[in-house]
């Protein structure tokens, strides 16, 4: 409703604005342009225009490139190890069998890993997913029987999304049910299926996937792009008042002109004359710090510093608050300060790590399990490792010996003596194994079980109070002419001692 006011007395009038009863009149919307629902043909004729933004802001813009950098700190870092474990009983093999196989397998795969920089080329897939939508990897396969294929990984502009080639989409080859079969390259304009006719992969698309039926990724803050070109303008603007309040000293108010001549003979003086005390124009030498000389009228004025204003932090703590958001993590996460209490920094902490453990599973699910399997196939062929016939045959079989876990960054403690001992109630309340307790902090228990007892056992025979012990045992167990007293068994030797055992054997038979 609107009030209108007629010399002092107010008539209220109905029109077509909304209402603040909540009632609605069906006509808010008219002139909001929208998109289509469909998550591939909104931006069919954009794509590239979206992915190209996406990559600008990431290099210009701080918000953008923390919601990038910050999360594969955690969710890939400095690359995921896998730790095999078959699932024996499903293959069919014995648990000692299926133990030796599975260190095999992770030490083969591992150093594979290493020679091919395999472990890098994980981030950069992840980062390029983030910014632009999408990247992808390539397998080359020149001497495939010989040596392991080669890893090339590239960015989402590998695929021409403009291609007009039947049954493609943003230019993913798809079947009649929007299944992926394959990319069109940009540089080739040619299809290059997921898997050739023998099954072997080719090329894998990574994208973070957010809706059903979505073919290409949009980046990560694809719905911040206009905010934040007008967030950079605003900077541009604070920075350049700043630079002039901080400059501009202040205006004199007088009416003498020779206050002029004498700012353009500081400037002058300031601005590289051979000696501060040489005379500038015929008149008297500037020296650095000299006053004007003004009228008994004049005075001087001098400007205050008022940029950034008071709401400069609330501003950029919003744009950052929005990015935040559209990334799915706290902002106290992306930005790394924590400036509230232990409770509010543990439940920021919590939700990031729920953020960035489904982006490592998105990694694992798309890019490492088919790395992963590409690699046990040669490894099998290459009679470097032993599979059953049925694993050539039967995804059951092949994902039995895919079974294990990918070691990767861990978030650490914020107050460690605190969340080790609640760890420690849950593994004697039985909520938590130590496997589960390794795991947590980035480490193999089984890899380091041998090693952790052998270290034990040095640590043990280390301490003066061992040794100490020890030696108070062997003194009481010498006799009167010092010499140690054997038991039976160790007087009488070692084929004595097995003879006697086969002949009480024999008798008891």
């Amino acid at each position: 409703m609107s009030v209108i006011i007629y010399g002092g007395d107010g008539r209220v009038t109905s029109t077509a604005s909304n209402q603040y009863t909540g009632s609605k009149n069906g006509k808010d919307l008219m002139h909001w342009k929208t998109f289509t629902d469909d998550p591939n043909d909104f931006v069919r004729l954009t794509y590239g225009d979206l992915a190209d933004k996406n990559a600008t802001l990431f290099h210009t813009s701080a918000e953008a490139r923390a919601c990038v950098k910050k999360p594969l700190t955690y969710s890939i870092g400095d690359g995921l190890v896998f730790k095999s474990e078959i699932n024996a009983g499903f293959i069919g093999l014995k648990p000692e069998t299926a133990k030796e196989w599975s260190r095999t397998f992770s030490e083969l795969l591992h150093y594979e890993k290493i020679a091919a920089s395999y472990y890098k080329k994980q981030r950069l897939l992840a980062a390029d997913a983030k910014i632009t939508g999408d990247s992808v990897l390539y397998f080359l396969r020149d001497d495939a029987d010989i040596k392991p294929f080669d890893l090339i990984p590239a960015g989402g502009h590998e695929i021409d999304w403009e291609s007009s080639k039947k049954n493609t989409i943003l230019g993913i080859k798809v079947d009649d049910y929007n299944r992926r079969q394959g990319i069109i390259r940009s540089k080739t304009d040619k299809e290059l299926p997921f898997k050739d006719s023998d099954g072997n992969q080719n090329v894998i698309q990574l994208l973070y996937q957010e809706r059903a039926g979505q073919l290409r990724g949009y980046g990560c803050y694809y719905s911040e792009i206009a905010r934040a070109k007008g967030f950079d303008r605003f900077m541009d603007a604070i920075i350049n008042r700043a630079v002039i309040e901080a400059t501009q000293i202040g205006y004199v108010a007088d009416s003498d002109r020779r206050v002029s001549e004498q700012a353009r003979r500081m400037v002058k003086n300031a601005s590289g004359a051979p000696s501060s005390f040489s005379k500038v124009g015929g008149g008297d030498p500037v020296l650095d710090g000299m006053f004007y000389e003004l009228s008994s009228s004049g005075s001087m004025e001098f400007l205050e510093s008022k940029t950034p204003s008071n709401n400069f932090d609330v501003f950029n703590e919003w744009e950052l608050n929005r990015f935040a958001m559209a990334t799915g993590y706290p902002p106290e996460f992306i930005l790394g300060k924590y400036p509230t209490s232990f409770t509010a920094h543990k439940g920021a902490l919590n939700d990031a790590v729920k953020a960035y453990m489904q982006d490592r599973r998105i990694f694992i699910d798309i890019v490492d399990n088919i790395v992963n399997l590409e690699y046990l196939k040669h490894f099998a062929r290459t009679g470097q490792i032993d599979v059953t016939p049925a694993f050539w045959t039967d995804h059951k079989i092949q994902i039995a010996y895919l079974q294990g876990t990918h070691l990767g960054p861990v978030p650490g403690h914020i107050n460690p003596l605190q969340e080790v001992n609640a760890d420690i109630k849950a593994i004697d309340a039985g909520g938590m194994t130590l496997d589960d307790f390794t795991r947590k902090h980035g480490h193999d228990f089984w890899n380091g079980l041998d090693e952790w007892s052998a270290q034990a056992q040095a640590f043990a025979k280390a301490q003066p109070i061992t040794q100490e012990q020890k030696l108070a045992q062997d003194m009481e167990n010498r006799d009167a002419n010092g010499e140690l007293q054997q038991s039976a068994d160790k007087k009488e030797g070692f084929f004595s001692r097995r003879r006697r055992k086969n002949d009480a054997k024999n008798n008891k038979a």
